[in-house]
C-alpha cells in the first residue's frame, strides 16, 4: 500500500513559489564584464569560489531592473 500524502490543515496556505531571476541582456553583459575584470581570481583551473559569485551578485544588485535579486548561486548557474 502506497503512503498517502497529508492534506494541508484547513485554512493553511501553500507556500509562495520562489521569485525567479530574470536576466536582461544588460544583466548578462554586466556579469560577463565582472567576470572578465576579475578573471585572475579564477586561478589556473578557471574555477571561481563561492565568495566570487556572491560578490558578482552584489555587483549585479545595483543594476537589476526585473525579477528577483540575483544570488551567487544564480550567477554561478548562469
Amino acid at each position: 500500500m502506497a503512503p498517502q500524502k497529508k492534506k494541508p490543515a484547513a485554512g493553511s496556505q501553500d507556500p509562495k513559489p520562489k521569485d525567479r531571476c530574470f536576466w536582461t541582456p544588460d544583466d548578462k553583459t554586466a556579469l560577463i564584464d565582472f567576470i572578465k575584470a576579475n578573471k585572475a581570481r579564477a586561478g589556473d583551473d578557471m574555477n571561481f569560489n563561492k565568495t566570487f559569485w556572491n560578490e558578482a551578485a552584489m555587483h549585479l544588485a545595483r543594476s537589476t531592473s526585473q525579477g528577483a535579486v540575483k544570488t551567487g548561486e544564480a550567477c554561478l548557474s548562469k
